[in-house]
């Protein structure tokens, strides 16, 4: 399998629990995802309290993070 990335918005869908998003990733499996830089600091920007950054770091362990730099976005 390659990897999948999943944008902002598939990871909101996934921590508030939507059966569909849940399946798919499973289906994907974590090591096999990738989440963008630009949206960890989304999810993260998106924290309503000093609690949420904490549990929110535990949720992404286990997804590997994909950081943008030069050779990532030109072909």
């Amino acid at each position: 399998m390659s990897y999948v990335i999943c944008d902002t918005n598939i990871f909101i869908s996934l921590f508030r629990g939507v059966n569909t998003t849940i399946a798919e990733l499973q289906a994907i499996s974590s090591e096999n995802t990738l989440i963008p830089s630009i949206s960890v600091m989304e999810l993260y920007r998106g924290m309503r309290n000093k609690i949420e950054p904490t549990r929110m770091k535990k949720k992404l362990n286990s997804y590997n993070v994909i950081h943008y730099n030069e050779d990532v976005c030109t072909e």
